[in-house]
């Protein structure tokens, strides 16, 4: 009993082993391939030895107990190659390794395969006469074919070592070491029969390391993420590979989530990643919520793959009685012919993304690389703007039909870049929400605009208050109240002459959360306005339920009232429905004489665009409002 305890121990592991992966299931990818092959040589090897060890000699038959150990040696042989096979596996496909590395990964087991399958005529590696197993001289090049896959199992290792993570490289590190020192033992002391188990728990200790690792793997839906896809497009690159990266979006993914539920979402995207498999996809990972980015190894047939995609999310998918449609858009790009670097790749792969109005099928070959340009450039510089602290604050006066006059003032903030010039806060703002930037400038912001009262910027222009931007990441962080109340006692200002510009893609999604810290604000004497109204999904809720004293209409829903006569119906009913409900109205993007004077003529109490006035520092603001002529005389509509 004392030769197979430790074959015994190593099995019990390798049990546990199978109970953990059949817990967890695996996308079909070659590394979790490779590693189930590896722990079947495994298993194999370590089932052989029980059997040899310990229970041929009761049968008492020399060729069973020949034979039994040519089973072994077979699939022992295979144990080191299958883990130099894993290892290189993890960042790379079969198809990629070149000649040298085939004939470095495959000869030398061919070679001791031969020198095994030979044995019964040679007696090379091992005899058995008389029930005895006897080593024989030919078994060092059983030893040898071992050391030297190690060696190039570490050899590997230390060339990529920047392709791999810290976790991998130490598990590596640790079988390796686990599997020279079993051996080393086993060769000199063969009464010690542990390598069996060491490797067994080599396999283990990868399992619980690499095979199902955070910074690795999407655990939700069991494919690489945006970690992965970044180091491993980098060696892609780096060997010139050619490849198609698709790019594939589920529109209003979030508001799927919500109403759909999570257990549905996470079925029917685990459904669209084993059809992607079935059509051909080499590399799946989930970049974000609802976008997957999927590498297809050849060039052949990517429209075929496209259409059928299309055809596919044509049509429902289910989880369990429910049903839904996912529409999406898809974007292809051709590397190295469209793109032939990491970062490129992956501002693209955003930019589609947050690029909602794109076509539903997009190959990157017919985009002007511009737009992509101005997209990297303001990711860089929202960056640079965290860093330094360095950017800009213009103000925008807005118009009262009452008074006839300028009666307050909207803030902007805008980026000076040097490569694109002015970037506005429209585009800037989206890019730094997301990248949760957003709050450090919007704090920023504040308390440059706090100066800007402080300096007389209402006062001696005769302005109410200044509406300032608020982010989402704002309205739930902690002690933002008491910091905003801070900087305005410092600078000695009242609540009331701050009105927080809040989108509309904030309360939409957020009302709930945010509605308690908003009517918190409300109480100590700070001003809401509802931006954009009017775009989008607009929450009526919002309206009712939120502290709003302002609502402004999106530029949109102007426009569209000059050459739509049931939009100016919608128009004017809001605009009523505002002023029932006691709320102000505001609306955007008033630039020609046409909408100043459809505005005139309904309920509206406040108007800003071009036609008012453009947006300017302290200083031309003041010159503007003491020459400002009224619309109105200049209109002839007085």
């Amino acid at each position: 009993m004392k030769e197979i305890s430790y074959h015994i121990a190593g099995l019990l592991m390798l049990v546990i082993i199978a109970i953990c992966y059949s817990l967890n299931k695996k996308t079909p990818l070659l590394h979790n391939k490779c590693y189930l092959v590896f722990v079947l040589s495994i298993v194999m090897t370590t089932v052989a030895a029980i059997f040899t060890d310990g229970i041929t000699d009761h049968i008492g038959i020399n060729t069973v107990k020949h034979i039994s150990y040519m089973v072994y040696f077979i699939t022992h042989v295979m144990c080191t190659p299958t883990a130099l096979l894993y290892v290189m596996s993890l960042r790379r496909e079969l198809g990629d390794f070149n000649t040298r590395e085939r004939i470095m990964l495959f000869a030398p087991l061919v070679f001791i395969e031969i020198l095994v399958f030979t044995n019964p005529l040679t007696n090379l590696i091992f005899s058995v006469e008389d029930m005895v197993y006897t080593r024989e001289k030919g078994m060092i090049f059983i030893y040898i074919i071992a050391f030297y896959y190690l060696i190039c199992i570490v050899g590997y290792i230390l060339v990529h070592r920047n392709n791999y993570s810290r976790s991998v490289i130490v598990a590596i590190t640790a079988l390796v070491g686990i599997m020279v020192a079993a051996s080393a033992v086993q060769f000199f002391f063969p009464s010690q029969k542990i390598e069996n188990f060491a490797m067994a728990l080599c396999a283990l200790a990868v399992l619980l390391v690499i095979q199902n690792p955070v910074s690795v793997i999407d655990t939700e839906y069991g494919i690489y993420n945006k970690n992965s896809l970044v180091s491993m497009l980098k060696y892609d690159f780096e060997r010139k590979k050619k490849f198609y990266m698709m790019t594939i979006v589920i529109n209003n993914f979030e508001h799927y989530s919500k109403s759909l539920g999570n257990e549905f979402i996470t079925n029917a995207v685990k459904q669209i990643t084993k059809v992607l498999f079935e059509i051909g996809a080499q590399k799946i990972y989930s970049v974000s919520p609802g976008v997957l980015c999927v590498e297809f190894p050849s060039f052949s047939e990517i429209n075929r793959k496209v259409s059928k995609l299309c055809e596919i999310f044509d049509r429902p998918w289910y989880c369990g009685t429910n049903s839904a449609m996912l529409p999406i858009r898809i974007c292809v790009v051709e590397c190295p012919e469209d793109v032939n670097d990491t970062t490129t790749l992956i501002n693209i792969i955003s930019w589609f993304e947050n690029n909602k109005e794109s076509e539903k099928i997009l190959y990157f070959s017919e985009v002007d690389n511009k737009t992509l340009v101005r997209a990297s450039a303001i990711k860089s510089a929202v960056k640079k703007v965290v860093e330094t602290g360095r950017f800009e604050i213009s103000y925008r006066p807005v118009y009262s039909f009452d008074d006839d006059n300028i009666s307050y003032v909207e803030s902007e903030l805008y980026i000076t870049d040097e490569v694109i010039g002015v970037i506005s806060d429209a585009e800037f703002s989206a890019v730094a929400e997301k990248s949760g930037d957003m709050a450090k400038i919007g704090e920023a912001a504040f308390e440059k605009i706090c100066r800007f009262i402080n300096a007389g910027g209402l006062e001696e222009n005769g302005f109410h208050h200044v509406e300032v931007p608020f982010s989402v990441v704002q309205c739930v962080q902690n002690n933002m109240a008491e910091k905003y109340l801070s900087v305005l006692e410092k600078h000695g200002i009242d609540p009331s002459k701050i009105c927080f510009k809040i989108s509309e893609i904030v309360t939409d999604e957020l009302s709930v959360i945010i509605e308690d810290y908003l009517n918190n604000l409300h109480e100590k004497g700070f001003l809401f306005c509802f931006n954009n109204f009017g775009a989008g999904k607009s929450e009526i809720s919002s309206i009712y339920n939120l502290p709003f004293s302002y609502v402004k209409i999106a530029d949109s829903v102007v426009s569209a009232a000059l050459s739509n006569g049931k939009a100016a119906i919608m128009l004017e009913s809001t605009l009523s429905l505002m002023m029932e409900l006691g709320i102000k109205t505001i609306a955007g993007g008033v630039d020609c004489e046409n909408s100043f004077r459809m505005l005139s003529n309904m309920n509206c109490q406040y108007a800003e665009g071009e036609y008012i006035s453009g947006s300017f520092d302290k200083k031309s603001l003041t010159e503007f409002v003491k020459s400002f002529e009224s619309p109105m005389v200049k209109g002839g509509m007085s």
